[in-house]
């Protein structure tokens, strides 16, 4: 296995660009679903090719529509995500705002599981993932 590292940048924008699609979602709740996988990512610490090679299978199912490109939207989502990463109470707060942008089941479910095909990448579910996940649920209320 290729064990380079891959920058997250590069993966969410492979991920979220592509052709004009229709994918159900509206703006904010891609923005979500971009945040939500950029602290599943810093939670795992563990890209690979297998994790790109998922993203590029589902990258097309998306579509990017915003004045703010998706560069410059992952650059200040990382910087958000990195200052709440070793905060229990603002990790709960983000996800708590993540779910309010999702608004229904459906992007909720869908962001569940993009999370779990992030973490299932390596074929395997860690222990530290697995208890992410559940978190994950249980926060955007998903089971």
């Amino acid at each position: 296995i290729d064990r380079r590292p891959i920058a997250m940048r590069d993966i969410i924008k492979r991920f979220f660009s592509g052709k004009e699609t229709s994918d159900g979602l509206d703006q904010a709740q891609r923005e979500a679903t971009i945040d939500l996988l950029l602290l599943c990512m810093h939670a795992d610490n563990n890209l690979d090719l297998n994790e790109e090679r998922i993203i590029n299978r589902v990258s097309q199912r998306f579509a990017w529509k915003s004045e703010t490109g998706l560069d410059d939207y992952i650059k200040a989502a990382t910087a958000g995500v990195l200052g709440i990463i070793g905060s229990g109470d603002d990790r709960a707060a983000f996800m708590r705002g993540v779910s309010r942008r999702l608004r229904n089941s459906e992007a909720k479910f869908r962001a569940v599981k993009l999370c779990k095909l992030l973490f299932y990448s390596d074929m395997q579910l860690h222990s530290q993932e697995e208890a992410f996940i559940k978190v994950i649920e249980q926060v955007l209320g998903v089971d």
